[in-house]
């Protein structure tokens, strides 16, 4: 009934559930007053007065079977030897959390609460690395821009279910990725200069390739390389909403992705 409500097919097994579900009554004869005669499905109805009955019924059948509401999630019990193949970056998963997957390692999951900041902190982490081993006496920042996700944006269980949509709204959340400058100095580099093992980023940035290269082959002494944080790997601030409303855990405050663009100056130390 909260499908037909909205207008959306309904996840496999939701109508079994339905049938089983004897406490979702009480809420099913709500839903049935409010789509009664006269009142046209979702076409007339107005939606939001019936958000938190919707609402309601999805965080029952999210405690009953997960999988069927959300058929697109990895919902992992805690037996499931998955979880052997699989790990977290704080070290323990956490029931009734929801995680996002590392974008560049499939298997390490990261708590939603903390998704872009772990990241921003690990790529921020790498090119602080690659520009110390290639030799770097400075970094400087020379222009930056970033723009946050916004304020209260129209969050929809489609990022749930890839269903329809509700009127949930979306906080903002905390924190600021522009309020880092990686500005730095380096001592001369100890040993040969090259590229750490281990680096994950700089397979998708093409900037820093060039600085490696240049630096590398042609010995440069200087040179501007960007550093940018543009994507929000589908985790953003509708799905924490959808996910909290219906009951879900994000592992803490959720802080909104930022599109970050900086770039910055390295100066090199003569190759010897």
């Amino acid at each position: 009934m909260a499908y037909d409500l909205v207008g959306a097919e309904r996840p496999n097994a939701l109508a079994e559930l339905l049938r089983h579900a004897e406490g979702y009554y009480p809420v099913l004869r709500e839903l049935r007053r409010i789509a009664a005669p006269g009142k046209p499905m979702f076409k007339g109805i107005d939606v939001a007065s019936a958000r938190a009955i919707i609402v309601d019924v999805l965080r029952a059948l999210l405690a009953r079977d997960v999988r069927a509401v959300a058929p697109s999630a990895q919902v992992l019990l805690s037996t499931d030897p998955l979880l052997e193949q699989l790990s977290c970056v704080d070290g323990t998963f956490i029931a009734g959390t929801a995680y996002g997957a590392h974008p560049l390692n499939p298997t390490t999951f990261i708590p939603l609460s903390a998704f872009h900041t772990y990241l921003l902190a690990e790529k921020r982490g790498e090119f602080m690395a690659i520009v110390s081993a290639l030799g770097a006496s400075e970094l400087a920042l020379s222009d930056a821009q970033s723009s946050r996700e916004r304020s209260g944006a129209d969050a929809g269980l489609r990022e749930l279910t890839g269903q329809a949509q509700l009127g949930v709204k979306a906080g903002q959340g905390s924190g600021s990725a522009a309020a880092f400058d990686l500005s730095a100095h380096f001592g001369p580099p100890r040993g040969p200069i090259g590229v750490p093992d281990g680096m994950r980023w700089v397979r998708r940035e093409p900037m820093w390739q060039r600085m490696i290269d240049e630096r590398l082959q042609r010995n440069i002494l200087s040179l501007e390389v960007e550093f940018t944080y543009a994507s929000d790997f589908s985790i953003n601030a509708s799905l924490a909403a959808v996910l909290e409303e219906v009951g879900i855990g994000l592992g803490g405050t959720f802080e909104a992705s930022e599109t970050l663009r900086q770039t910055y100056r390295v100066v090199f130390h003569e190759r010897t």
